[in-house]
């Protein structure tokens, strides 16, 4: 047998083309195709080629570097957003991008306030790389926001029920709360305490505790009562203050971890009932309590939550408590 080159190789030192290796049964030799094409390793033209395969690759991996998408934690974002606008648009606003960044990290840079605060309230981290953002900046509106705005775990609307049950044995009284839309969860009042405490209580434990003030409006007017409510941390939430020196039967106002009053919570007419609006603006309602009015019989409250991102949902559950335990002092069960 004879060997075959080609421009002076042997066959293994080949690389093929396009099927450019057929074996011969007949004479068990090697032959190439006059088409096909072969390159000698090591050549300039197997360079050229190697070098045009790794270009090739490299604008591959840079477009999809460059892919405009979603960081993960604004897909989850966006994900529990349901009829949440404002967080929609601030989302499709500033979290598709070429950088790869959550969508606060680039409202922060463009100092978009408002768009900061709804995606801190929805859940947005506050990361130690927004934070460092924020110091290089040295913009006080925007660490003011960033420090302050309190996220909140709860959707734009929800509903949820709440029944008082009180234990004769030791045990104070439990205010149990119902919800198809946000976590279960419930208030204690313990019977022993210097102070009267309504302690939010979930899954995870202590959510929230409010502590009515000794020195308030209340030890006058029964119904009158401030509280200051504090999160399973100790840090500070907000209060609910009750105003007693006004027109209607029974007014309160609630406040954020800032002292900015977010709400005011009005009696209803019939007594059975809150309608808790904006401060600012009386025609946005945020919520609506209603007792359900049975004679001698517990009575359950429902809330309807149409503003969900207006009010921190743990002192909306503390407050709703509070309401629950004193409703016989708004219109008595008989």
């Amino acid at each position: 047998m004879s060997d075959i080159k080609v421009d002076g190789m042997s066959p293994t030192e080949i690389i093929p083309f396009n099927g450019a290796e057929e074996a011969s049964d007949k004479k068990n030799t090697y032959t190439a195709s006059a088409k096909a094409s072969t390159v000698r390793r090591g050549s300039s033209a197997d360079l050229q080629r190697k070098l045009k395969y790794e270009s090739a690759q490299a604008v591959t991996a840079h477009r999809k570097k460059m892919e405009v998408t979603f960081h993960e934690e604004d897909k989850k974002l966006l994900l529990t957003a349901g009829t949440n606008t404002d967080l929609i648009e601030t989302l499709m606003k500033y979290g598709k991008n070429l950088y790869s960044v959550p969508a606060l990290h680039l409202a922060v840079k463009e100092k978009d306030l408002a768009a900061m605060a709804t995606l801190i309230k929805a859940g947005a981290e506050v990361s130690k790389e927004v934070m460092g953002l924020a110091q290089d900046m040295n913009d006080i509106e925007v660490m003011q926001v960033l420090t302050k705005t309190q996220s909140f775990d709860a959707p734009d609307q929800y509903k949820f029920s709440m029944t008082k049950k009180v234990y004769n044995f030791g045990g104070g009284t439990e205010f149990e709360l119902d919800s198809d839309d946000i976590p279960i969860s419930y208030v204690a009042k313990p019977f022993f305490s210097l102070n009267t405490n309504y302690v939010l209580k979930g899954c995870e434990g202590i959510e929230a505790t409010g502590t009515v003030q000794i020195l308030s409006m209340g030890s006058i007017f029964p119904w009158a009562k401030d509280l200051d409510v504090i999160d399973g941390n100790g840090n500070y939430l907000g209060m609910i203050d009750g105003e007693a020196l006004t027109t209607a039967d029974a007014k309160f106002s609630i406040y954020n971890a800032s002292g900015d009053k977010v709400a005011i919570a009005y009696l209803d007419d019939n007594k059975t009932g809150f309608s808790i609006v904006h401060p600012d603006n009386y025609s946005r309602v945020i919520a609506r309590m209603k007792r359900e009015y049975v004679n001698d019989v517990p009575d359950a409250w429902s809330t309807k939550v149409y503003q969900g991102d207006d009010i921190d949902p743990r002192l909306l559950k503390i407050f709703a408590a509070f309401a629950v335990d004193s409703e016989g002092l708004f219109k008595a069960d008989k």
